[in-house]
């Protein structure tokens, strides 16, 4: 599991739906949510969370895209196994993790110290902790 540590900037709810906002340093955040703790407030501390294969890697990304969590990194380390490669990314003061296929790593031509984009889908993002 990866961890952003981020703080609620707004809350929007219609129906059962949620879209929270958030500010990690400058970096705006967006998560949809089913359920939300009554408790949260705007302004709140957070930890976020997401997992390694639900963070996608793109470079030299040209265009719009509907995935609102875009995260600028530098891959600090590539460990590629037979078949999956895991990317340890630096974001900010955070270390995160992409899992993603030794075929789309060799591809992509990815190596260490390169900026790229960690792209994440609101819907798998999520709040694992407050403060």
């Amino acid at each position: 599991m990866n961890y952003i540590k981020a703080i609620i900037s707004e809350i929007r709810s219609v129906d059962a739906i949620n879209i929270v906002s958030f500010k990690a340093g400058d970096v705006s955040l967006k998560m949809v949510s089913l359920e939300l703790n009554k408790a949260l407030k705007v302004g709140a501390e957070v930890t976020l969370g997401a997992k390694s294969t639900n963070i996608a890697l793109a470079k030299n990304l040209d265009g719009e895209l509907s995935i609102s969590n875009q995260l600028e990194c530098t891959i600090i380390s590539l460990e590629h196994g037979e078949l999956l490669t895991r990317v340890k990314l630096a974001f900010q003061e955070s270390e995160l993790e992409s899992v993603i296929t030794k075929d789309s790593a060799l591809r992509m031509k990815l190596h260490e110290g390169e900026e790229l984009l960690a792209l994440i889908k609101s819907s798998e993002l999520s709040i694992v902790g407050l403060g």
